[in-house]
């Protein structure tokens, strides 16, 4: 379809303003549904958090698995014949743990 630009028929305005019409809606519709971009401090607040993550994280991964200080101890005692066992304690934690997985934990 041509249009001629000098004439000024009632059908070509009728056509811009329809088509202005859905320009405006669609831009109008655009700003409703694009998300604010966020202001600069949020995203260095974004990073300081992810920094700090990040750091905690590697700090948890550099704590060793095992105290080997007191693996020392306790192989030391064994060795050296001063570890004591105590019967009843353990056989009061092994009740008390058996009862943890039968019933769950108790309510406080």
């Amino acid at each position: 379809m041509v249009s001629e630009i000098n004439s000024a028929t009632s059908s070509n305005a009728a056509a811009v303003a329809a088509l202005e019409s859905r320009v405006l809606k669609t831009n109008a519709q655009q700003a409703v549904t694009t998300p604010a971009i966020p202001s600069s401090k949020e995203g260095i607040d974004l990073t300081n958090l992810a920094s700090r993550l990040r750091d905690l994280t590697q700090s948890v991964a550099d704590q060793p698995i095992v105290d080997k200080q007191l693996v020392t101890e306790f192989q030391k005692a064994v060795n050296d014949g001063t570890y004591r066992v105590d019967p009843p304690a353990i056989a009061d934690k092994l009740a008390s743990f058996e009862a943890l997985l039968t019933t769950g934990p108790s309510q406080r």
